[in-house]
C-alpha cells in the first residue's frame, strides 16, 4: 500500500491526519490529475498544430468547431460527476459493493448520453460551420472534423468516466500516466492519418479518437476488473435512488457547462465574422490560455475524491479542514500559473 492509499485508509478509519499529511494527500492526488488535465489540453493543441501544417485554413476549420466539442464534452462530464461523487462517498462509508454498482450505473448512463450526443452531432455536423458563420473555404473541413469527433465521443467519455471513477478511489497515478500516453498516441495517430493516409483535417479527429479508444478501453477494463474497490460481478441496472442523487449532484455541473460552453460557441460565431485567420488565432490562444487553469481542474478532481470519502466516512471536522486546505492549494497554484 502506497502513502496515498494509506492516508485514505486512515481517513476512512477515523485516524487523525496532521496538517502535513493532509497537504501531502492533496498534492499526491492532485499532481497526476493535473497531468491528466494538461494532457487533454495538449491534445487539442496537437490536433490544431499538426493540421495547421496543411495551412491556416485547416487550423481555422478545427478552431471553428472547437467550442462545440467543449460544449458537448462538458455536459457529458456533468453526468459522470453525478456518479463519481457518489462512488467516492460510498467508498468512504466502507460500502465497496454499492460503490461498484454506482460505478456501473455511471458507465451505462454516460454511454447512453454520449451515444445520444454523438448522433445529434453527426446530424448537426454539415450545418454547424454554416451557422457559426465559417467561411465557405473551411466549412467542409470543419464539418468533417466535428463529425468524426462526434463518432468517437463515446470513447472520449468512456475515458473520462474511467479516470473519474479511479480518482474517486484515490488512484490518480494510473489515469495520469494513461492520459500522457494518450497524448503520445495522438501524435503518432495524427501523423499517420493526416499525412500518410492524406485524410487532412478529418485525420486529426480520427487520430484523437483512436488514441482515446486505446486508453479508454484499457482504463475501463482496469476499473471493472482490477480495481480493488470497483471490480467484481455487479449489476448495471439503474436504481432510482442512485439516479435521483446523480441528477441532484450532476445537473448543476451540466447546466454550468451548458451556459459557459454556449458562451464560447457564441463568441466563436462572432469571431468567425472576422475571417478564418482570426478563428485560428482565437482557438490557439484560448487553448493555450487553458493550460494556465488546468491545474485548478486537477486539484478539483483530487478534491472530489478526498472530500467525497470524508463525507462518506462521516468525518465532518476533517472535511472542513481538508476543504479549506484544498481551497488554499488551489488559489496558490492558480495564482502562480496565472502569473
Amino acid at each position: 500500500m502506497n502513502t496515498t492509499q494509506r492516508s485514505l485508509q486512515d481517513l476512512r478509519q477515523g485516524v487523525s491526519l496532521s496538517a502535513g499529511r493532509q497537504y501531502s494527500l492533496i498534492f499526491r492526488l492532485a499532481l497526476p490529475a493535473i497531468l491528466a488535465q494538461v494532457a487533454g489540453t495538449l491534445m487539442q493543441l496537437i490536433d490544431a498544430s499538426m493540421a495547421g501544417r496543411l495551412g491556416s485554413l485547416a487550423a481555422a476549420s478545427i478552431g471553428l468547431v472547437a467550442s462545440s466539442t467543449w460544449l458537448f464534452s462538458g455536459i457529458c462530464r456533468g453526468v459522470i460527476f453525478g456518479f463519481s461523487v457518489q462512488t467516492a462517498q460510498t467508498i468512504g462509508a466502507g460500502n465497496d459493493e454499492l460503490a461498484a454498482r454506482i460505478c456501473r450505473q455511471g458507465l451505462a448512463a454516460i454511454l447512453l448520453f454520449a451515444l445520444t450526443f454523438a448522433m445529434t452531432g453527426l446530424f448537426a455536423a454539415p450545418h454547424l460551420p454554416v451557422w457559426l458563420h465559417g467561411e465557405p473555404a473551411i466549412q467542409s473541413m470543419a464539418s468533417a472534423y466535428f463529425g468524426w469527433w462526434c463518432l468517437f465521443l463515446p470513447f472520449l467519455m468512456l475515458n473520462e468516466w474511467a479516470v473519474q471513477m479511479l480518482q474517486a478511489t484515490g488512484n490518480t497515478r494510473l489515469p495520469g500516466m494513461l492520459q500522457i500516453l494518450m497524448c503520445a498516441l495522438d501524435v503518432v495517430f495524427n501523423w499517420f492519418f493526416i499525412f500518410q493516409l492524406n485524410l487532412g483535417v478529418a485525420g486529426a479527429a480520427i487520430g484523437t479518437g483512436a488514441a482515446a479508444m486505446c486508453t479508454s478501453l484499457y482504463l475501463a477494463w482496469f476499473t471493472l476488473v482490477r480495481s480493488p474497490f470497483l471490480s467484481g460481478h455487479h449489476s448495471f441496472r439503474f436504481r432510482k435512488e442512485t439516479i435521483q442523487r446523480a441528477v441532484k449532484i450532476g445537473l448543476p455541473v451540466s447546466v454550468e457547462q451548458l451556459v459557459t460552453g454556449s458562451g464560447y460557441v457564441i463568441f466563436t460565431r462572432i469571431v468567425a465574422g472576422l475571417g478564418s485567420i482570426s478563428v485560428a488565432a482565437n482557438s490557439f490562444s484560448i487553448t493555450a490560455e487553458s493550460l494556465a487553469y488546468m491545474p485548478g481542474f486537477g486539484i478539483a478532481s483530487a478534491a472530489s475524491a478526498i472530500i467525497g470519502q470524508c463525507v462518506g466516512a462521516g468525518r465532518k471536522t476533517l472535511t472542513r479542514s481538508l476543504a479549506w486546505r484544498i481551497e488554499l492549494a488551489g488559489i496558490t497554484v492558480m495564482s502562480v500559473m496565472g502569473i
